[in-house]
C-alpha cells in the first residue's frame, strides 16, 4: 500500500505550500483518506485535499500538529520489557481446558504437567 502523500504528492505539497506543513506529514502515515479523517477527528476532508478539490485550515494543520506530536512521543517512549515469571497452578482437570484458555488470552504459554 502507498501513502495518501505517495498517491498524490503534488497536492499534498500544495498544501505545505500554503502553511500546512503537518498535513502532509500526516498524510504519510495512512493510506487510506478515512482513516486520516478518523485519526484527525474531521469529516471526510483528507479526500478533498487528497484531490486538490480544497484547501485545509489553519484548524486543520493544528489538528495534525497535535495527531504527529502525540504519535512521536509514542515512539519515542521504550516499551517496558517485562520480566518473565514462571507459576504452577494447579486445577482439576474439569476446568483445565477453560484455564487453558484465559491464559492464552492473556498471552501466556501452558505447559501441561502430568
Amino acid at each position: 500500500m502507498f501513502s495518501l502523500y505517495e498517491q498524490n504528492p503534488k497536492n499534498w505539497d500544495n498544501l505545505a505550500d500554503q502553511g500546512k506543513p503537518n498535513l502532509r506529514e500526516v498524510a504519510k502515515h495512512f493510506d487510506r483518506a478515512c482513516d486520516m479523517d478518523r485519526a484527525l477527528g474531521i469529516n471526510s476532508a483528507a479526500a478533498h485535499w487528497h484531490a486538490g478539490r480544497n484547501s485545509a485550515s489553519l484548524g486543520s494543520d493544528a489538528m495534525a500538529r497535535a495527531w504527529l506530536e502525540k504519535n512521536a512521543k509514542q515512539q519515542e517512549e521504550p516499551q517496558a520489557v517485562s520480566a518473565t515469571k514462571m507459576l504452577l497452578v494447579v486445577a482439576p482437570a474439569s476446568v483445565a481446558g477453560k484455564l487453558e484458555k484465559v491464559a492464552a488470552m492473556m498471552g501466556c504459554e501452558v505447559t501441561e504437567i502430568d
